[in-house]
């Protein structure tokens, strides 16, 4: 649809631009005196219809704006997609010119072009289309040729040939998953009893996306087979705090460095070996009463001396302290580690996935152990030094490092990972599960790398997406090739079909308009004549022509209609020359042919007039909604305009209230008003508006004045009054209207002071006088408050 006439600048208008007129709708009726422009919009649209401009007009320049915001302007006459149909003066020329041809008053006959198609006309039209079908049988023939056929062969060969290319590499693919999928049932660490082509698509399917990140290194794939591989273990039973304790070396360093470091004070300060000397001495003589070595006697005081020399000052003190080197020793023993001990399992109660782990441990735990027993043993050294000599002060050997921290490590990693090894007992199945996935999805994405499978199918993909492309432009081909048969054949059927065109016409004539005495007579296949009272018609009226005119119009787009639903239809001014009953069955036709379905078998529609009679009845097209229909006026001073036909316009359809409205807007000219061009004509034509709205308003106030010559003179005076402002509008009425008397009149500008005036005395008397109606006049023009006070 067309929403605007987004700018003109052709014939009267003059840099034309819609503006914030409201948008065009379903129904378009617009209103406007005759020369106003309505019929250069009519030959603006007519341009889109017969695909060139109307050339009496120089510079053309115009734009339509589509409901899509497409813009059409005259460089897109030739090609547009505008479906248009237009009745205008230009029509009437094109296709009847017999009725104005008047050079001998005789009404000529004219070609069944009139009301049909001219046979050799369709003829042309039709060996055109079938050239551009060209021949069948020459299509598949190694010749020349061109032609819809051809292009339809071509292309079915072009599909062919994608055809052919798809199905050998469908074939190669489709031979390669076979295949890869026999290998990978036959695979027996999978075990993939059922497994096949289609398995095998839809796993490439899930992971071709991203399929690199399903590919498994050599260390990853051998992993995963062992874990196929293997049987169920016994669950170990590990706890690293039932086997080893941490603080056990540090109690025993703490308490060894302090037995070590202890002195024990004694009576006389001898050297170790002698107090060793003598100790032994003492124990050998225990029983004799001389020395063994010298023979002297061992008297009583020599006895006590040689006790009293070797004994602490504190005995008790240095046997508490022989005691407890006893036991640390016994203690050191007993803290030693033994791996076997430690360790009740080994290497075969692993999986294989954690058997390289526990060798590591056990590897490491091994040499801390070592280590451990080694620094048991420095300590036990250092205690037996000091058990030979109790008074000796014994600085603990610092190469002594306590591995007890590392040791519990690695038996909390034992211990987890034999939790880890134990998880897998207890979820072995799953775990099997798991990698018997990775290592077949494993096998899928390498399939997918090695044989290029994501590149063959997206070529097979675009093949067939050639294939379908192609498919898509055979169909279109033969679609074409179909509507030009059925063209060809429509038009044959046209070579025969003027007596039925006539007869359309001939049913409108005297259907609506009653008018038997018009008719269509064909002559021959190809010849008609008007027809009067059975004879050849002369001298027909110009509301005669305006009825065979009209009637063909309808009766050619009655049968377009049939054909299509996205008319645009614009008919210009169809009752120029008719009486009032003749405008009303003109209105009955297009409201009968056009409106008769409440879905409007057309896509738009125009229609432009200059009677308000018809205006008023064309208020009464059978359209759904209001919703649908928008009321333009067409104006014209200096240039043509289009506005939004005024609420009293549309709402009430008499001149009164129009002419009522022209004095009204008279006495708000200021001087930016002037400066508006396109207000003009409020000015210029003021006299004839004057002149008409007196005539009106005083016949209804004073029927008995019949004298049509001297009607103003008697009203204006008896309304008005006898007074300078009454004589003022009077001669203003008749010298500005027909120029009665002072043709010089025409020459000069009109004074504008004196027009505002006489325009405010005729309001300022109706109000004075007659206030109720000139209330009722002011709300018809949508004016609310008197000019006056407002």
């Amino acid at each position: 649809m067309i929403r605007k006439f987004q700018k003109i600048n052709c014939a009267s208008y003059v840099n034309f631009d819609w503006n914030n007129n409201e948008e065009l709708k379903k129904i378009n009726i617009f209103y406007g005196h005759n020369g106003s422009g309505k019929t250069t919009l009519s030959r603006i649209l007519r341009s889109f219809e017969i695909k060139k401009l109307y050339e009496k007009y120089d510079n053309q320049e115009f734009e339509l704006l589509l409901d899509d915001n497409v813009a059409l302007s005259q460089s897109d006459i030739e090609n547009n997609n505008l479906n248009v149909r237009v009745y205008n003066k230009d029509f009437i020329n094109d296709n009847l010119k017999f009725l104005i041809d008047d050079s001998n008053g005789d009404i000529k006959a004219f070609k069944s072009s009139v009301i049909g198609r001219d046979n050799t006309e369709i003829e042309m039209q039709i060996q055109a289309l079938k050239l551009k079908l060209g021949n069948e049988e020459d299509k598949d023939k190694n010749i020349e040729y061109s032609g819809l056929f051809r292009e339809l062969f071509d292309l079915e060969e072009q599909k062919k040939n994608f055809e052919a290319n798809k199905a050998i590499k469908e074939t190669d693919l489709n031979t390669n998953l076979i295949n890869k999928a026999r290998e990978i049932k036959q695979d027996s660490i999978l075990m993939n009893v059922n497994y096949n082509k289609s398995n095998l698509e839809k796993d490439i399917n899930d992971i071709i996306s991203n399929y690199n990140i399903y590919m498994l290194n050599e260390d990853e794939e051998r992993t995963n087979r062992e874990i196929l591989a293997e049987q169920e273990k016994n669950i170990i039973n590990f706890n690293k705090n039932l086997v080893f304790g941490k603080d056990k070396f540090d109690n025993i360093y703490n308490e060894a460095k302090n037995i070590l470091e202890k002195e024990i004070k004694q009576a006389q300060n001898l050297e170790a070996n002698v107090r060793q000397w003598l100790e032994q001495g003492i124990k050998l003589h225990s029983s004799s009463e001389k020395c063994i070595f010298c023979e002297n006697i061992l008297n009583h005081e020599r006895w006590q001396w040689l006790i009293d020399n070797i004994q602490n000052a504190n005995v008790e003190e240095r046997r508490e302290l022989e005691q407890s080197i006893n036991m640390l020793l016994e203690e050191c023993d007993s803290a030693k580690l033994n791996i076997e001990n430690i360790l009740n399992f080994n290497i075969r109660a692993f999986y294989t996935t954690n058997e390289n782990e526990f060798l590591q441990y056990e590897s490491n735990l091994k040499a801390l152990i070592q280590e451990y027993n080694n620094n048991l043993n420095i300590i036990k050294n250092d205690l037996m030094q000091k058990q030979s000599n109790i008074f000796e002060k014994i600085t603990l050997n610092s190469l002594i490092c306590d591995k007890s921290s590392n040791i519990k490590t690695i038996l909390e990693n034992l211990e987890t990972l034999c939790n880890n090894n134990n998880n897998i007992t207890e979820n072995l199945t799953t775990s099997k599960e798991e990698a018997r996935k990775k290592i077949k999805l494993h096998i899928v994405a390498k399939f997918i790398e090695e044989k290029e499978y994501k590149e063959k199918k997206e070529e097979l993909n675009l093949l067939q997406e050639n294939i379908n492309s192609t498919g898509i432009d055979i169909q279109n081909k033969k679609n074409e090739i179909e509507e030009i048969n059925n063209k060809i054949t429509n038009l044959e059927d046209k070579k025969s079909d003027e007596r039925e065109a006539a007869n359309n016409a001939n049913e409108l004539l005297n259907s609506y308009f009653g008018n038997k005495n018009l008719k269509f007579n064909p002559i021959n296949e190809k010849e008609f004549e008007v027809l009067r009272n059975g004879e050849k018609a002369i001298n027909l009226s110009e509301g005669e022509c305006s009825l065979v005119a009209f009637c063909y119009f309808m009766a050619k787009l009655k049968n377009d209609l049939q054909n299509n639903s996205d008319l645009i239809i614009w008919i210009d001014d169809p009752i120029s020359s008719l009486d009032t009953n003749y405008i009303f069955y003109t209105f009955a036709i297009i409201n009968d042919e056009l409106f008769n379905d409440e879905n409007l078998n057309f896509q738009q529609f125009f229609i432009s007039t200059h009677n308000l009679d018809f205006l008023k009845y064309l208020k009464r097209l059978k359209t759904g909604s209001n919703n649908q229909r928008a009321y333009f006026l067409v104006e014209k001073s200096v240039d043509s305009r289009i506005t939004n036909m005024p609420k009293y316009l549309k709402e009430h359809i008499t001149e009164f209230n129009y002419l009522f409205k022209t004095i009204h807007d008279h006495c708000k000219i200021s001087d930016e008003y002037l400066n508006d061009n396109d207000r003009l004509a409020t000015i210029y034509n003021f006299g004839n508006n004057l002149r008409k709205f007196l005539e009106l308003y005083l016949y209804f106030k004073y029927p008995d004045v019949v004298d049509d010559n001297k009607e103003l003179s008697i009203k204006i005076p008896r309304f008005f009054g006898k007074n300078k402002n009454s004589i003022v509008t009077e001669r203003y009425a008749n010298e500005y209207s027909h120029l009665l008397g002072v043709f010089e009149r025409g020459m000069r500008e009109v004074d504008i002071p004196e027009s505002k005036k006489i325009a405010q005395f005729v309001l300022d008397t109706i109000k004075e006088k007659d206030k109720e109606q000139y209330n009722a006049l002011l709300k018809s023009i949508g004016v609310s408050n008197d000019l006056q006070n407002s």
